[in-house]
């Protein structure tokens, strides 16, 4: 099967959607950021696990 294509929920809103479901789209109309909601390997996306994720290129938010 080919992947699924991400969906955008609620475009150009300041708050972020409620029960977002992995590879959707949010983009914040306060911060002008486009996030993706991603779940990761620790996280159960069942029980609503996850975070969203500023997807801007050369982010890294861990470099000092």
């Amino acid at each position: 099967n080919p992947p699924t294509s991400p969906s955008v929920e609620r475009a150009g809103t300041p708050s972020n959607p409620s029960n977002p479901t992995e590879g959707n789209l949010w983009y914040n109309t306060i911060d002008g950021i486009l996030y993706v909601w991603y779940v990761d390997e620790s996280q159960n996306a069942s029980l609503g696990e996850g975070q969203w994720v500023d997807i801007r290129p050369g982010n890294d938010s861990d470099s000092a």
